[in-house]
């Protein structure tokens, strides 16, 4: 046994010892000092790990040895072989592995879809399952981890036959080629997904997600919103799509990004907002996070100076700098400090960006932006013109023309929406 102050409880082991001596729920926690409760999460899995002074009580009240109720792993405390089939049937659907992610149990979620795999599972659940553990390692931003998985999860997808495995693999191979801003590649596995649409399923909200994502980015503002709204609709109640709250506020979001780019700010505000109120109902906090510093953005462009700044605050708040979301978050909070003429805060969460995000990345460009843009506010040419020129060279390399800059410094049309 370690000297660390909780271990994994193997409530395997519990059970049986419980259920071997006849003991009543209501004794042992009231001996132990535990609510009922508690006692329940821990044999239903619901808590995985217990303080050792509990596991202390526990072995008293149960007459063992302390190290009899301990897991080697959380891996081992779920399943049992009785169960396992039941939980491959619970991991295959989506729903449970999307509220672990969202609620950054990834650890858990990790472990839940390893203890599955065994050698007799059909090729299109293996792959799904590799597809899972991609997005997994994707939400810890770990992308060369996650292209591992992808990749596997593309082998066994094509030896299985499995249309719907290809869609989900072209998928999720879209999203890290967006992340790692690589937006030819995005899209050659989006057409890839376009040619199996049909085999969506519960997929096609995230689908169209992605798309207005990859249109937003690469400046086609008309397009993103109506890939926004085909989310919207397929977030509908009779849609199947997984995780309705979860697209339908992302797409809110990224139709307010739009209407703003477009000047609609009034539009804008409104999906920003609503974004946020669905964000709230699914209960996410990343979700909620993101939905933040998207009505920050707005709501700084729009001159609510103050409310942006509590919003950004708020967004970045509790944030793990590892986590999928944080380079997002730190735009918008560089976008509010722009609007405020907070250049020193700028700079400084420029630093944070850096450290997360490479110069070959749309966010770095993004951020380079607006202090590209404030310097020029200021009336700073010196600081201003060399900046516009990085830029220039960098969406280049980005193959994101639509943003480009005049080389005097002066945006674009479309910049100049930005």
């Amino acid at each position: 046994m370690n000297t660390s102050k909780t271990e994994v409880i193997d409530r395997h082991h519990l059970g049986r010892l419980i259920n071997e001596q006849s003991i009543k729920h209501t004794w042992l926690a009231s001996t132990i000092k535990v609510s009922e409760k508690t006692l329940t999460r821990w044999l239903n899995g619901d808590v995985t790990r217990i303080r050792v002074a509990n596991l202390k009580k526990l072995a008293e009240a149960l007459n063992c040895q302390m190290e009899s109720l301990v897991a080697e792993s959380e891996v081992d405390s779920y399943p049992s072989t009785k169960n396992r089939d039941i939980l491959v049937n619970e991991l295959y659907n989506d729903s449970l592995l999307y509220q672990l992610l969202m609620n950054s149990k990834i650890r858990l979620a990790i472990s839940l879809i390893k203890s599955t795999f065994h050698s007799k599972l059909p090729g299109a659940i293996v792959a799904s399952f590799y597809t899972k553990l991609g997005y997994a390692a994707l939400f810890n931003r770990k992308q060369k981890t996650a292209r591992k998985y992808f990749d596997r999860a593309m082998a066994r997808a094509q030896s299985s036959g499995s249309e719907e495995e290809m869609f989900s693999v072209n998928l999720a191979l879209a999203i890290l080629h967006f992340l790692d801003s690589n937006f030819e590649q995005c899209l050659y596995n989006l057409t890839c997904c376009e040619e199996r649409k049909e085999h969506a399923c519960q997929e096609k909200a995230h689908f169209y997600n992605t798309y207005a994502l990859y249109y937003l980015y690469t400046g086609q503002v008309e397009r993103s919103i109506s890939y926004s709204n085909l989310c919207i609709d397929e977030c509908s109640p009779d849609k199947a799509s997984i995780e309705k709250d979860l697209f339908l506020s992302t797409a809110l979001q990224l139709k307010g990004a739009a209407f703003l780019i477009e000047g609609d700010s009034d539009n804008a505000i409104v999906c920003c907002e609503s974004a946020l109120l669905v964000a709230k109902r699914s209960g996410y906090e990343r979700c909620i996070r993101l939905s933040k510093a998207y009505l920050a953005g707005v709501s700084a462009a729009t001159g609510q100076l103050d409310l942006a700044t509590q919003l950004a605050d708020e967004s970045l708040e509790k944030a793990d700098e590892q986590d999928i979301s944080m380079p997002t978050l730190l735009c918008a909070a560089i976008l509010v400090h722009r609007h405020n003429d907070d250049l020193d805060s700028l700079l400084d969460l420029h630093k944070r960006l850096c450290c997360i995000s490479p110069e070959q990345s749309a966010p770095f460009v993004f951020s380079l932006y607006q202090l590209f843009k404030l310097y020029q506010l200021r009336g700073n040419r010196t600081e201003a013109e060399p900046i516009s020129q990085q830029i220039n060279t960098l969406l280049d390399n980005l193959k994101l023309n639509a943003w480009k800059m005049e080389v005097a410094g002066q945006p674009s049309q479309s910049m100049a929406r930005k």
